[in-house]
């Protein structure tokens, strides 16, 4: 895990949200076990080559990136893991009479990539250790 309980407590308090220290035991562990989770798997499976999760630097805003993941999750659970059904994604492409089309991913983006929440702030935290390709648009929460 890229953090911890104790660490991330302190985290969120240093910033004024008390969420995790009011909550129970069991939803913030799983909450911080998701953000980890998310993080992993949406992150670290993309990093370049050479870029090593133990490395100094790289642990710490691994660590910071799983706390802003957790706090994410514990607001909302299940917030990284929603199902969707690629045929029906649609964007917005005229307001007036409103026009939906349906969203074309790219090469390098599948359709889950398209449809995942992203975090600007997980994203600055954690995009100079991306590939190149694994960057790119998403659902953006703060």
């Amino acid at each position: 895990m890229f953090g911890n309980l104790a660490d991330w407590q302190t985290y969120t308090a240093a910033r004024g949200d008390r969420a995790p220290t009011q909550s129970p035991a069991a939803d913030q562990a799983a909450a911080l076990q998701r953000g980890d989770d998310y993080i992993r798997i949406h992150y670290v499976a993309h990093f370049a080559a050479g870029v090593e999760p133990s490395d100094a630097g790289v642990a710490a805003a691994l660590a910071e990136a799983t706390y802003v993941a957790a706090s994410l999750e514990l607001a909302t659970p299940g917030l990284f893991s929603a199902t969707f059904t690629p045929a029906d994604q649609k964007a917005l492409v005229e307001v007036g009479d409103l026009k939906w089309e349906l969203v074309q991913g790219n090469e390098a983006l599948s359709a889950a990539a398209l449809a995942q929440p992203r975090s600007t702030t997980i994203d600055a935290l954690l995009s100079p250790y991306l590939a190149s390709r694994a960057r790119g648009p998403g659902a953006l929460i703060t």
